[in-house]
């Protein structure tokens, strides 16, 4: 869970899909375009805000990103944290959810993957891994001096969060 109180109350934090899942919502708004319908599940284990939630993320292209977060489990505790994007196309496997029989064995600890599989084949999308934190404070930097464009908007980020407050909104308190 976080490390801060203020994330689990209501008026302050808006609980993991907000603060976390958010980036996996703003990829797959990157990914699959227009929202059609979302839909989920949310519940308070000890928090004012929701600290679990189930939630999934329908695109007109006919794509679905399914998230599952919770920081209600008790300190020391493991459970779920998934999310996976499914569609006509097959499915993608976001990196911790990857089988290890998947994983290539010459994938170095430099490179992270995503699982792509069709229904014929599943492949290795790796990608280099790096600092992200550090990188996106460079590339502001960058974009500061230069007048450059950021390669992610303010309009990417909300766009992400009104999709995050629809699903939210719009969930089944259990």
């Amino acid at each position: 869970g976080p490390r801060n109180p203020w994330f689990l109350d209501k008026e302050q934090g808006g609980g993991p899909i907000v603060d976390g899942a958010i980036h996996d919502i703003d990829f797959a708004n990157w990914l699959f375009g227009d929202v059609a319908w979302t839909e989920g599940t949310v519940r308070r284990f000890k928090a004012t805000s929701w600290d679990t939630a189930s939630v999934s993320i329908g695109y007109e292209s006919g794509d679905e990103l399914l998230l599952s977060w919770t920081w209600g489990l008790p300190t020391g505790a493991g459970g779920l944290h998934a999310q996976d994007a499914i569609g006509p196309g097959g499915s993608i496997l976001f990196p911790h959810n990857v089988p290890p029989a998947e994983i290539p064995s010459d994938l170095s600890p430099e490179q992270g993957l995503y699982l792509v599989d069709t229904g014929q084949e599943k492949r290795p999308a790796v990608f280099a891994k790096n600092n992200m934190f550090l990188e996106e404070m460079v590339h502001f930097v960058e974009c500061c001096e230069t007048g450059a464009r950021p390669s992610v908007t303010g309009e990417d980020g909300l766009r992400a969060l009104k999709v995050a407050l629809r699903a939210l909104g719009g969930a089944r308190e259990a």
